[in-house]
């Protein structure tokens, strides 16, 4: 159970890491656009 809530967290962290990557990348194509 313990593992399971890590993994979740792991997850979650990476999702938030991957939507900022995205936001970001969005914000440069349009300072360039």
């Amino acid at each position: 159970m313990n593992s399971d809530q890590e993994i979740v967290k792991k997850f979650i962290k990476e999702n938030k890491l991957d939507s900022s990557i995205e936001s970001s990348k969005r914000d440069l194509v349009s300072e360039i656009g």
